[in-house]
């Protein structure tokens, strides 16, 4: 099924007096299929966007925010958009938050252009990335300028927020289509989509006054930018996708498919390898498979879930800088798994959400006091374990209240399912996906966890929606940068989409987990990107690859999961389980992106019922 975007091919034809015929020898025209923000928004197109000092609430760091703000020439404002892009004389209308850095003026002689930029999600917000990006791609900066926005439903843009009743007797799964069905009662849910947020990049496009845009997007960034490009081909002029989706699907459900697998070959593949070889430090053994081992004896992830969550360590999987943090809570609760095997304890019990609370509060009064945890840690570890009694006496509470009547109002913000829902029909059916749940905690254990592995509000979402198909005539030529042991956007959807979008050319990083990457910080990586934006030149070769930076504490690459060969695909290596001498490859990195232990803290606090209401 298409999208609802109808993208017509009218025949020009001319006609002898009238008579219905084509007259012989003259051409026939396609008429151009490109939608036309401006003419759509009627009245909208003389709105006078106000330019003030952008305030930045996404961000929690007071030394980042004062970075934002000291870069120059940067300012935000609110563009007034329709509701819905196909009924835009209806008179409906919300607002989308814009950043923009002026580096150079559109009539100069050196400006090449303005990239909008996407830090994923769906739901991050993008008010920051302006500014950020002028820092960070310091090569760009002289010659483009930056936008970003916050899409339609996030942050500072009209906000997208549900109602519903929670039935405290109710299953999890009967609680999700409670909230699907909640939301679906918004009149603004069914607009919350990418290809809205698409029109309404080409409108900010038009008052900017740029002819083309060109994108830089970042995990669901690089679905947002693929979809813009299948529509507004013609308005768009480069285009980065960086730890990408499979943009080639009609749908985003292969992707969050993936993320389980490819969340499991990073702990057991990349950062249990990295624990090994770092015995001296986190005296869990050089094994791999033996501390694999301990882990699950300890509970596995349905324990430890809620340890990694409360004290931030699960966004190692985004940012393997990371990964001394993790590595040292991890420590200490393989510790215990290990004493378990020995014989010299139990296995803890996990049969409720309140054993599983009381021994995650024991973990990390063991870690807040360890001195083999860092000060920092030590106090993120005392302070959840303060929020774990508070937890506790909440679940005791709500044991109190289960009885018939006692169903109570929740607000929530959706905008993350809303989107990835509505961006193209997922399978349907709570039976479906408890099935699917079973099969992938069995292939990827390390995600046996409800916080992880759970039957998604996709399951009772139906939609019209799907991902144009790129046209090779109007799509324009690409760059796809991926990292091998992404968590997030799997490395078998991004290489497919550097493989099999119209023109693109496909950067692969062998051994790199984390995401999110340019600018990187090694040649290999970056100078293609730049020379793409400067020069419009693409690398030579249709598939690049590049060597990953260390990690944390070491001067070598270790070879992780199998080797990426020319061909882009994986090349399985075998190693003994504590093998550690390997061939030392390249050094350097930067920018991390997109990390998702926020979501998963949510998803956490969902589960459990302890998320607080509005």
């Amino acid at each position: 099924m298409k999208s609802r975007l109808i993208r017509i091919s009218v025949l020009a034809s001319a006609l002898a007096l009238g008579s219905g015929l084509l007259i012989p020898g003259i051409a026939t025209a396609k008429a151009d299929p490109t939608p036309n923000t401006s003419a759509l928004a009627g009245v909208l197109k003389k709105q006078k966007l106000t330019w003030e000092e952008c305030a930045y609430p996404s961000v929690t760091d007071p030394n980042t925010v004062a970075k934002l703000k000291a870069v120059p020439n940067t300012q935000c404002a609110s563009v007034t958009v329709p509701m819905d892009w196909h009924n835009p004389s209806n008179g409906k209308t919300i607002s989308i938050r814009i950043s923009q850095t002026v580096n150079s003026e559109i009539k100069s002689s050196r400006h090449k252009g303005t990239i909008f930029v996407n830090p994923g999600g769906p739901g991050g917000s993008g008010i920051p990335w302006a500014a950020a990006m002028t820092l960070r791609a310091v090569d760009l900066a002289p010659y483009y300028n930056f936008v970003g926005f916050d899409p339609r439903g996030v942050g500072e843009s009209t906000a997208l927020e549900c109602t519903y009743t929670q039935d405290p007797n109710a299953t999890p799964v009967e609680d999700t289509k409670a909230q699907v069905a909640g939301c679906q009662k918004n009149e603004l849910t069914k607009f919350i989509n990418t290809e809205q947020t698409a029109y309404d990049m080409d409108f900010i496009r038009a008052l900017l006054g740029e002819k083309k845009l060109s994108y830089i997007g970042y995990s669901y960034g690089t679905w947002l930018g693929t979809w813009y490009g299948n529509v507004f081909g013609k308005n768009l002029d480069k285009i980065l996708l960086d730890s990408s989706t499979n943009t080639t699907l009609p749908t985003l459900q292969k992707t969050w498919d993936l993320q389980p697998i490819a969340r499991d070959r990073q702990f057991r593949q990349h950062f249990l390898p990295y624990m090994a070889r770092h015995d001296d430090l986190y005296h869990s053994g050089t094994d791999p498979e033996k501390i694999w081992q301990n882990y699950q004896a300890a509970g596995g992830t349905k324990a430890a879930i809620w340890i990694f969550a409360i004290t931030g360590v699960f966004g190692a999987f985004s940012d393997n800088s990371l990964y001394p943090d993790f590595a040292e809570i991890t420590s200490i609760f393989t510790a215990s798994g290990e004493k378990v095997l020995a014989g010299e304890k139990a296995a803890p019990k996990l049969d409720t959400d309140a054993q599983v609370l009381a021994n995650a509060k024991a973990v990390l009064n063991q870690a807040a006091t360890s001195p083999e945890v860092s000060p920092t840690l030590q106090q993120k570890a005392a302070s959840g374990a303060k929020a774990i009694d508070g937890y506790l006496g909440t679940l005791q509470q709500k044991a109190k209240l289960k009885a018939p009547g006692l169903a109570e109002a929740q607000v929530y913000e959706p905008v993350f399912d809303a989107v990835r829902c509505q961006d193209g029909q997922w399978t349907q059916g709570a039976n479906y996906w408890t099935d699917w749940v079973a099969k992938t905690a069995k292939k990827a254990p390390f995600n046996d966890s409800d916080a992880l592995l759970s039957v998604p509000a996709c399951a009772f979402w139906q939609t019209r929606n799907l991902m144009p198909v790129a046209d090779p005539a109007t799509f324009p030529k690409s760059l796809v940068v991926q990292g091998e042991l992404d968590s997030q956007t799997a490395y078998e959807g991004g290489f497919a989409t550097g493989t099999k979008l119209p023109g693109a050319k496909f950067i692969a990083i062998d051994n790199e987990g984390s995401h999110g990457h340019f600018p990187y910080g090694t040649e290999c990586v970056d100078r293609p990107v730049y020379n793409y934006f400067l020069t419009g030149k693409q690398p030579s070769k249709n598939i690049s690859v590049c060597n990953a930076t260390p990690l944390p504490g070491e001067t070598e690459t270790f070879q992780s999961w199998g080797k990426i060969g020319p061909d882009g695909k994986e090349h399985p290596v075998t190693f003994s389980a504590a093998e550690t001498d390997l061939k030392t490859l390249s050094n350097g990195k930067e920018l991390q992106v997109g990390v998702d232990q926020d979501t998963v803290m949510q998803q956490l606090l969902k589960d459990y019922g302890l998320a607080s209401k509005k």
